[in-house]
């Protein structure tokens, strides 16, 4: 009888911890679910691919674009500008942005957009915001042409291309 004790046991030892494993391999951990969308846009003078936004539930990445001037392949400015916006929370936050000016010569026919990383946005409630949050993405660019006095300015809607 005792035999049969250490089997029943043995079996329930074994069925709880079948029910643990399967348990565990189901769980769906929300800090490892991952948001990844790629962006192109268009404006008069410029054209936006490639720039990528990966959201988790405690980071937000994006960058690694590209800006593109329609006219060629060289475009010479003493001033060169970029901001992206989200609009999160009826609010437009900055993502990312970038300058140039000072140096001798800036072309910029073609710019690599930065790339940024960190922590989460969060929602009115405290919670990470997903791209169902963001109502408005857009990139704001602005150029001085070499030996010019005029800054001009475009904005650039970002769209999810996927």
């Amino acid at each position: 009888m005792n035999i049969f004790r250490i089997m029943k046991k043995a079996h329930f030892l074994s069925f709880v911890l079948i029910i643990c494993y399967l348990v565990g391999c189901s769980h769906n951990d929300e800090t490892s679910k991952q948001q990844q969308l790629t962006f192109t846009g268009e404006s008069e003078s410029w054209n936006v691919t490639g720039y990528e936004v990966a959201i988790t539930a405690d980071s937000f990445k994006a960058g690694n674009g590209t800006l593109t001037m329609k006219t060629g392949n060289e475009h010479l400015a003493d001033f060169f500008q970029y901001k992206i916006y989200a609009n999160l929370n009826g609010e437009d936050t900055l993502i990312n942005s970038s300058s140039f000016s000072g140096e001798a010569d800036i072309n910029i026919a073609e710019k690599t957009i930065g790339s940024t990383n960190g922590g989460a946005y969060l929602d009115e409630n405290g919670k990470p915001i997903t791209f169902d949050d963001m109502r408005d993405f857009y990139l704001i660019v602005e150029w001085q042409d070499k030996g010019k006095r005029d800054v001009v300015k475009e904005r650039i809607d970002l769209i999810n291309n996927e």
